[in-house]
């Protein structure tokens, strides 16, 4: 009771009380505002930078777990209905796929059985009945060398030429079969199999090949990939509704090498230059760009009609 009687308000001491009040008032509505700003510029930076909005959580409102009357005027079954309902709200939505989505590979089916082999049963007891079969596939994989020649004719004419027969297009020029070729490129470009181990196993499944002879399958004798090579840009850009394109560069045997690509979902095109003199100089030698000076060595996605107004891509590739 001292205690309160020497602590309590004397009339003098009233105005400086309230002044006092007054500045705590004020102290708390700046603080206030100061938030609300601080909110407004997180917000715009989090727009800047192109992040994720702030979640926009809600107070947890529940009583408590002691609160008699929780469950009174609860229906059952009503708390999980609308914690179901909030999180669905907040859920993303998922896209469908549809015709334009993009299908992974899928295993293909099994082939036909070619032949039926029986197997009988061994050690069957007397009195057994036979019960019919149960099939049982299996694929195999058969490898096995083979070796033929072409006895390719000769004729002399009355002024004594001789005409000579020329072997199948297909071998396009080595003394190896198409079948072995196309394997030979699959394992050394597609699974990428060096060139010392492919020689290596060729060697133990018999075939008769040397180093050089294999050099010159992998390098030689492809002017059809070439031909293709050449026509992918305009073909791709004919039958695409936008085109990506990007660039980089690095450093190789002490000169500096850059690496341009064009490409989007149906195909893609790289091109290595040695040097890069404005934004995408390699894809310009693609015979497909004409690209002005100026333009920022950065990731660009554009339609096709927007590239071809801007003059990004040469109108006679376009109606080739």
């Amino acid at each position: 009771m001292a205690f309160l009687q020497s602590h309590q308000l004397q009339p003098e001491n009233l105005p400086r009380f309230i002044a006092r009040q007054q500045d705590h008032t004020q102290q708390q509505e700046q603080i206030i505002e100061l938030k609300e700003l601080i909110e407004v510029l997180e917000a715009e930076t989090r727009r800047l930078k192109k992040l994720p909005a702030k979640p926009d959580i809600k107070p947890n409102t529940k009583p408590p777990d002691d609160d008699p009357g929780r469950y009174e005027d609860e229906e059952p079954g009503a708390e999980n209905n609308d914690e179901a309902n909030s999180g669905s709200s907040q859920k993303r939505k998922v896209k469908k796929p549809n015709e334009n989505t993009r299908q992974q590979r899928k295993q293909p089916p099994k082939s036909p059985a070619e032949a039926s082999i029986s197997i009988a049963v061994t050690d069957v007891p007397q009195g057994s009945t036979r019960n019919g079969t149960t099939p049982f596939h299996v694929q195999e994989l058969t490898i096995q060398t083979s070796s033929f020649k072409y006895l390719l004719e000769q004729w002399v004419t009355a002024d004594g030429q001789t005409i000579k027969a020329k072997p199948p297009a297909d071998l396009h020029g080595h003394h190896y079969g198409p079948v072995l070729q196309a394997y030979i490129l699959h394992q050394y470009r597609g699974c990428s199999v060096t060139q010392p181990e492919l020689l290596e196993w060729l060697w133990d499944i018999g075939l008769s090949i040397s180093s050089g002879e294999l050099s010159q399958l992998l390098t030689q004798g492809h002017e059809q990939f070439h031909s293709e090579k050449t026509e992918l840009p305009a073909t791709g850009i004919r039958c695409s509704s936008y085109i990506q394109t990007d660039d980089t560069g690095t450093r190789h045997q002490e000169q500096n090498g850059y690496c341009t690509i064009i490409n989007n979902e149906s195909f893609a095109r790289l091109k290595s230059t040695g040097s890069l003199t404005t934004f995408n100089d390699g894809a310009r030698q693609f015979g497909v760009f004409k690209l002005p000076c100026g333009i920022c060595s950065s990731y660009r996605e554009l339609t096709i009609q927007q590239a071809w107004h801007s003059g990004l891509i040469n109108r006679n590739e376009r109606t080739r």
